[in-house]
């Protein structure tokens, strides 16, 4: 299903400074957004939470994270995130599955592609400090 690319980590402490502003992301509908660098896409990557990864999937880049929540919890998630992404004018796809599987992945969809803006918007998501929750053990 995904592809998950070679991962190198570099910090760049200018790139942090950048998520942490306030500045909204635009539309990314052809207005010169362009594309990152392969080199650049690892570079930002490295930035974020450990665990989003850089997959591949039907030939576009994108960024991935899952989240182990249980499935209110995960729509409590769904919803913030869902203002989060209307006040960034910039919007993940989002899916919740098996019950405990809460996923991020992000990409801008006018490129194909990943732009400076998925990598702000995945910083802003772990600002939001979503949680990982562990499935209770049935006793027998």
């Amino acid at each position: 299903m995904y592809k998950i690319s070679k991962i190198l980590f570099i910090h760049s402490k200018s790139w942090h400074l950048f998520c942490n502003s306030t500045k909204v992301c635009p539309p990314c509908e052809g207005n010169g957004v362009i594309a990152l660098k392969a080199e650049d896409k690892l570079k930002l990557l490295s930035e974020l939470h450990e665990d989003w990864k850089l997959i591949e999937e039907d030939k576009i880049n994108k960024l991935y994270r899952k989240w182990r929540s249980p499935f209110p919890k995960s729509v409590e998630y769904v919803n913030i995130l869902n203002t989060l992404a209307e006040e960034e004018g910039h919007h993940p796809d989002i899916s919740i599955s098996n019950y405990w599987n809460f996923e991020v992945t992000l990409y801008t969809h006018s490129l194909n592609d990943l732009t400076e803006y998925d990598y702000k918007m995945a910083s802003k998501i772990d600002n939001l400090k979503f949680e990982n929750t562990l499935p209770r053990v049935s006793k027998k």
